[in-house]
């Protein structure tokens, strides 16, 4: 908030105080949240998979995300405790239940889990191929 304060100070010459900056972000999350609802991007279906671990309050957490090739949309998150099989099951389902189609290319690291992980969420008919940096897991 305060760099928030001193930008708009020094930008614009206009005092506001935190808690002004605070409403703000309050009042227009929601309804950015709200728009972005109705957002149907057109996806490539070219989508990049990749996790990271955070330390947080002592703890590692891993947040995975899922990022359209050509629209560079967020296609979908996920938080978790630890880096499983299920975890990555579970960025895989909420790609598809977001994007509502199939991708045609996954791009991913060398983890062994993501061949049985990527065959659990998409089932026969896809035509997804699945590549990492290392080998391509087709």
């Amino acid at each position: 908030m305060r760099k928030a304060q001193r930008n708009l100070e020094q930008i614009f010459g206009e005092h506001v105080s935190q808690v002004t900056i605070l409403n703000w972000l309050r009042k227009y999350s929601v309804l950015v949240k709200e728009y972005v609802k109705t957002l149907k991007p057109e996806l490539s279906g070219q989508w990049h998979e990749d996790e990271t671990m955070l330390s947080c309050e002592g703890r590692g957490i891993w947040f995975w995300e899922m990022i359209d090739e050509d629209t560079k949309f967020l296609v979908a998150s996920h938080i978790s405790g630890s880096r499983t099989f299920e975890d990555t099951v579970a960025i895989f389902k909420k790609g598809f239940e977001q994007s509502k189609v199939k991708p045609k290319a996954v791009y991913v690291d060398g983890s062994y889990v993501y061949n049985g992980a990527f065959n659990r969420s998409f089932t026969a008919g896809t035509r997804a191929i699945r590549r990492s940096s290392s080998s391509a897991l087709e």
